[in-house]
């Protein structure tokens, strides 16, 4: 009988194989050996979730696009830089990452209506110990911000700053499709060979285009009006995780940069918002040198979805990425004074009832990149 009953379980396994994605689970009771051998098997019907998707490439938000409304994307490329070196005994080391970010705006037809490009480097000094030099909290400018202080235009063969060779590509994208974006044709160095975009842009693109591309595939229906404005901005800096080298393990150079991506209507109102983090871990061994490969890359939290592992530690049991997306439903229809005006504890995790409600996670960065 026990020998019928296997039969019978191997048989509705492979049925529930051949349905998919495994909906239920059955589970039957076959008793001990011991048990009586007329005893009739119990089943047990439990709700399982599907299987996760492993995968970190963007899913398309297949929202119908209400009239009058662009969706909203934001990406966020992130990389170990081929300008981290090592320390020694006259000099600090470089823990730098470059960490480039994407905003569009996309209509229906998949057309992008607004681009903004930015990059950030964050340069982490360590010494030959392993040893994190440049103090926790400290913060950086994004290429954008620094304008002519990022000093490029000498070096530039067509003498353009970088800013303003990101925005050109940007503007240069921006009425074309993302299958004509991926057309872009570059070298192996990542510099763009058409001359319709070398007249104004000669620079490493292709972590840029990377970005589009992202930030188109994740673009979503969050409200954003045909005539609104699109604003991105960044905020990076050294993480307090950071630590030193010692002889059991490699230190932990790291930056977090927290990325937003808004629009506002005519009168100053947020209609949309979108918000990413990454978490740019170098690491240096205790003989001040970098053990991070170069170019290795690192996904956002969005990206990383439940991966993050934050839920654990949630006091309302959110991932960040729930927390995050709480926190853009609760400003938008908000003007960014609103935002700055978000009453915070001196950690600056929120109090409004109404926002932690949703999210109770430190959302100082959040606030910075809203202005």
């Amino acid at each position: 009988m026990k020998k019928l009953f296997a039969i019978l379980l191997a048989a509705i396994l492979c049925l529930g194989l051949l349905a998919g994605c495994g909906q239920t689970t059955i589970i039957v009771n076959m008793g001990d050996d011991d048990d009586d051998a007329d005893a009739t098997p119990t089943t047990e019907v439990v709700e399982t979730e599907p299987p996760a998707d492993d995968t970190a490439a963007p899913v398309a938000d297949d929202t119908p696009l209400p009239e009058g409304q662009l969706k909203t994307g934001l990406a966020i490329v992130s990389v170990v830089s081929s300008s981290s070196k090592a320390a020694s005994a006259d000099a600090d080391g470089n823990a730098q990452a470059d960490t480039t970010f994407v905003a569009v705006l996309v209509d229906a037809d998949g057309v992008i209506k607004d681009c903004l490009i930015d990059c950030v480097q964050t340069k982490i000094a360590f010494n030959a110990a392993g040893e994190i030099v440049t103090a926790a909290n400290t913060a950086f400018d994004s290429k954008i911000v620094l304008d002519d202080a990022y000093d490029m235009r000498k070096a530039s063969p067509i003498g353009a700053e970088w800013d303003e060779q990101a925005n050109f590509l940007a503007d240069y994208v921006t009425g074309k499709t993302i299958d004509e974006v991926k057309g872009i044709a570059i070298d192996d160095s990542g510099k763009p060979t058409d001359a319709d975009i070398t007249t104004g842009c000669t620079m490493n693109i292709a972590e840029m285009l990377t970005g589009i591309e992202n930030a188109v595939a994740n673009a979503k229906v969050l409200g954003a009006g045909v005539d609104d404005t699109l604003y991105m901005n960044c905020n990076a800096i050294v993480s307090g995780s950071s630590k030193a080298a010692t002889a059991d393990g490699n230190g932990n150079a790291q930056a977090d940069v927290t990325v937003g991506a808004y629009t506002l209507d005519a009168s100053g109102v947020i209609t949309s918002c979108y918000l990413d983090c990454v978490q740019a871990k170098i690491a240096v061994t205790a003989a001040g040198e970098v053990a991070s490969e170069v170019g290795a890359s690192y996904d956002s939290k969005l990206v990383l979805d439940d991966a993050y592992n934050m839920r654990g530690a949630s006091p309302i049991g959110a991932e960040w990425d729930e927390q995050a997306w709480a926190f853009c439903d609760y400003v938008t229809g908000k003007t960014p004074a609103d935002v700055a005006g978000i009453a915070v504890d001196e950690s600056t995790h929120p109090t409004d009832a109404d926002l932690t409600a949703g999210c109770t996670m430190a959302v100082g960065a959040f606030i910075a990149v809203i202005k």
